[in-house]
């Protein structure tokens, strides 16, 4: 049984988005401003599973990483927000709210698809 399976970036959400957010910011000073009760080495499965990585709900940790980004926003449609940067690659993202574009940009770091663990996908 895989224990990954490879999934857009831009349709990530929930624990699966959290947990690209936190790929994307692995070995980063930011890593420990944005999840400071994440201990160096611990998985960011279980701290996805555990809620204590979770900027796609978090205000607190969503922000910090919208400031240190300089995510900047636009309604796309009535119903969907587009992300970008001028700090960051080129990339636009696309979500339902602002958290949620704004993770999706940040996880398009890893590229266009990202591999995520199953468990995270339930």
């Amino acid at each position: 049984m895989a224990t990954h399976v490879e999934i857009k970036t831009s349709e990530l959400t929930g624990k699966a988005l959290d947990w690209a957010v936190a790929s994307a910011l692995n070995g980063t000073v930011l890593m420990n401003k944005a999840f400071c009760d994440l201990k160096l080495g611990q998985s960011f499965t279980v701290a996805v599973l555990d809620s204590r990585i979770k900027p796609t709900t978090d205000w607190g940790q969503c922000g910090i990483l919208i400031d240190e980004f300089g995510v900047e926003f636009k309604w796309s449609s009535d119903a969907t927000i587009e992300a970008y940067s001028h700090t960051m690659s080129e990339n636009h993202a696309r979500g339902c709210d602002h958290r949620v574009a704004a993770c999706r940009l940040i996880a398009m770091e890893l590229g266009e698809t990202v591999m995520v663990p199953t468990s995270l996908l339930k």
